[in-house]
């Protein structure tokens, strides 16, 4: 076993973190917590360890200094970052120490965990050897990339940082390519991609290539340079690297390319693109490389019918079978007095089945069987009529509401509760420790039996039901994004447009004009 130290001043913040993640599975033990750096560094005096994660501002001594000492002990110290002080000093000061991550509260799960895998991976394989980055460089680097995709890093703090971690914010062209690993085994093997391809890539001419590590499935490959005439040249590249990955890895991959942009700044466009075309490598064969077609997408919004998907969504919510019944009913008929380019039809059933099996995946969690998903798609794909597109996805539709009435029927009555509370009290400061408190029980405990009951955490499920309403208000009323924020329960507009862009793909103002 590993062993881990965590400080942090906020003892709720450590007692979670101990049940955050399934620290045995990782071959790691909590073998020491305190609250400040220097109870930390005294138990690390006599005692050897291999992850050190700690918070920074604490009294007595911060988290800064204590790595700075503890690293002088232990030059090879693993050391991870938690904190809720994002500032760009600060973390240039944290990555130039040596650490693995510096992870923003509230800590991401999925993150914290893949960043402990990767520490796994190397304390394994005791890797000492050279990086294709420098690496005081690659945590900033994947933290920017990640936000400059998203779109939710300012235009004048990318400029700021675009020297230091050398962005093509002056090359002629930007792209991004969505390289989805279709059967993925480990985190380890999707790293072991990426490096393989940047490797590869430093003798493309022309163009310059980033790598960013998306989740546990996609990489995304950010191409920048002279890249208006040589489209063809990128892609067959990228299609031999395939075939190269795959005949000595095994695994199959789905390349999707945004829309080229000639404004580096407008490279969170060219990704938004490239999500869209990668959700048809549920159809398409694996090793295709597609790329963005305005006509493909843009254009079937005027050809093919579409169906109110937020009102799909209430239906399969709320459990009502008539109203999912007469959603498809109606598409159907639609699509039959218009005529559309079966092709365009194919294509937006894609896209929606799509949606229906991520929705699918966040309600019902581990219950979401993604193999059933595949199997209804390769079924629409091969459906002949529009009434075979339709039965098809009602029943989908159906069975997904069905499962998620069984899994409230058999809830634990303190969970049903409170998801009962949070669904009519969503406006409400509401936490995990208020609900202990009101039901007099432990709040590790009570928020492990709500992940375990309903497969989300509390803060997600919360946030769930209040983007369902914020997005309902957009569209039925007129309110400002700032009186939607407040009336779901954000006391900040600026961390409700942020969780809002992430949940939904873009900003509450965007999708209100591009749904109504």
């Amino acid at each position: 076993m590993y062993k881990v130290v965590i400080v942090d001043d906020e003892p709720i913040i450590r007692a979670g973190l101990r049940e955050l993640l399934p620290w045995e599975e990782l071959g790691m033990q909590i073998v020491f917590e305190a609250e400040n750096g220097a109870a930390a560094l005294d138990y690390l005096h006599t005692h050897r360890v291999e992850i050190l994660i700690t918070d920074i501002r604490m009294e007595v001594m911060d988290g800064l200094e204590l790595i700075r000492q503890a690293k002088a002990l232990y030059p090879q110290l693993h050391c991870v970052i938690l904190t809720g002080f994002d500032d760009f000093a600060y973390t240039k000061a944290a990555i130039r120490l040596g650490i693995e991550n510096y992870i923003l509260k509230p800590v991401d799960e999925k993150e914290l965990l893949e960043t402990l895998s990767g520490i796994e991976n190397k304390l394994m394989q005791e890797e000492k050897g050279e990086t294709v980055l420098d690496r005081e460089k690659q945590v900033i680097l994947q933290s920017v990339l990640t936000r400059w995709l998203s779109g939710s890093i300012e235009e004048s703090a990318l400029r700021h940082r675009a020297n230091f971690l050398d962005l093509p914010l002056n090359d002629a062209y930007v792209q991004a390519c969505v390289l989805r690993l279709l059967d993925i085994r480990s985190i380890a093997e999707r790293q072991a991609v990426g490096m393989e391809i940047i490797r590869t890539w430093q003798t493309a001419e022309n163009v310059r290539m980033r790598v960013c590590w998306e989740n546990g499935r996609d990489l995304v490959l950010v191409f920048s340079g002279e890249l208006a005439g040589c489209g063809k040249q990128l892609h067959e590249q990228l299609r031999q690297l395939m075939r190269s990955i795959e005949q000595k890895r095994r695994i199959k991959l789905f390349a999707a390319f945004g829309s080229l942009q000639d404004d580096p700044l407008r490279l969170n466009q060219s990704y938004q693109d490239a999500r869209r075309v990668a959700e048809l490598s549920l159809v398409l064969p694996a090793g295709s490389v597609m790329e963005y077609r305005k006509q493909y997408f843009d254009g079937e919004s005027e050809l093919v019918p579409r169906i109110d998907f937020e009102k799909l969504e209430a239906a399969i919510y709320e459990g009502n079978s008539e109203e999912i019944i007469s959603i498809w009913s109606s598409w159907k008929q639609r699509v039959s007095a218009a005529t559309p380019n079966p092709q365009l039809v194919r294509s937006y059933v894609a896209e929606t089945m799509c949606r229906l099996i991520v929705l699918r995946s966040d309600m019902l969690s581990a219950e979401a069987d993604e193999w059933e998903g595949r199997s209804v798609l390769e079924s629409l794909y091969a459906a002949g009529t529009s009434a075979e597109l339709t039965a098809e996805l009602e029943r989908y539709s159906l069975s997904f509401a069905e499962r998620l009435r069984q899994r409230r029927s058999t809830i634990n009555p303190s969970v049903r509760r409170m998801v009962e509370i949070v669904e009519k009290q969503y406006s409400r400061e509401l936490t995990i420790r208020g609900m202990a408190e009101q039901f007099n029980a432990n709040p590790v405990y009570l928020g492990r039996l709500f992940k375990e009951e309903t497969g989300q955490s509390f803060t997600a499920f919360l946030n769930q039901v209040r983007i369902r309403e914020a997005k309902r208000q957009l569209l039925e009323t007129d309110k400002t994004v700032a009186a939607i924020a407040s009336s779901v329960g954000y006391l900040s507009q600026g961390y409700f447009t942020n969780l809002f862009k992430k949940s939904v793909g873009c900003f509450p103002r965007e999708y209100r004009l591009r749904r109504r």
